[in-house]
């Protein structure tokens, strides 16, 4: 069903439980049914148009890799799928993985399936995440929101490193080196080129310290928010907004920052 009079459309795809991810790509729409333990393929040109990609209906848990035949490859509260190129990126979030489709086969690229705090290398197999809660790929790095180890990791040729936090939940200010960084259960991040097109600026929910913030040539900022866990108000100075819990971050073509918080 959609309504565009007023510029909105709404989609209804049926039976969702809580959906907490979405991202577009190409006039298609990928939808992170967590509690359902499904992600959906919603076409933007046709909203009727939409199927199930990959998880079993209400059915939690890890059943391998492997083919996706009758759909039979199970998830754990998956967060969110990102389509980058001809692959899937799924943060299948309980079972501590990010995992790839690629055609019609679903594998493993990270992950050992237990929540620890593995420290930066090559072998990602046996690498452990704690609760990755969304995932961003540009230009062929792959970009992790590792919440619950309260940090941001990368891949790059094969090589995962921590990119921002130092693995305390907390605030210890701005300014600073981002891996020197205290975040708190992040649980969205977003990323663009810089104006040069040289390198890339990395946006974060810090969800539970209640801010946006921008990691740029290194160094961590806030841009939105000052730590307290409420609403204030409109039209004021984006550092010296309140914030409750903001759970994503999107950022447009020209530098526009949204983000979703409760109020």
């Amino acid at each position: 069903m959609c309504n565009k009079a007023l510029g909105i459309s709404t989609i209804v795809v049926g039976n969702l439980t809580n959906p907490f991810g979405l991202s577009i790509t190409n006039q298609s729409l990928l939808v992170a049914n967590t509690i359902g333990q499904t992600i959906l393929y919603v076409d933007l040109n046709n909203y009727f148009n939409y199927s199930v990609i990959v998880g079993v209906k209400d059915v939690a848990g890890f059943n391998g890799d492997g083919q996706l035949t009758y759909l039979n490859i199970t998830l754990a509260n998956p967060q969110k799928a990102f389509k980058y190129n001809s692959l899937i990126y799924v943060a299948d979030t309980w079972n501590q993985r990010i995992r790839v489709i690629d055609g019609n086969f679903m594998y493993t690229l990270i992950g050992d399936g237990e929540c620890g705090d593995s420290k930066n290398g090559n072998d990602l197999k046996s690498f452990q995440l704690c609760n990755p809660t969304d995932i961003f790929v540009l230009d062929d790095i792959i970009y992790i929101c590792d919440s619950n180890n309260h940090k941001i990791r990368k891949i790059q040729n094969g090589t995962v490193e921590t990119i921002c936090g130092n693995g305390d939940n907390g605030f210890n200010g701005d300014d600073i080196k981002a891996v020197d960084a205290s975040l708190n259960e992040p649980q969205s991040i977003y990323v663009t080129r810089n104006t040069k097109g040289t390198d890339h600026i990395l946006y974060i929910a810090d969800t539970s310290n209640h801010r946006i913030r921008k990691v740029e040539n290194g160094i961590i900022s806030t841009i939105c928010g000052n730590g307290e866990s409420k609403y204030n108000g409109d039209l004021i100075p984006a550092k010296e907004a309140s914030l409750n819990n903001p759970k994503s971050v999107l950022v447009t073509s020209v530098g526009e920052v949204y983000f979703r918080f409760f109020k």
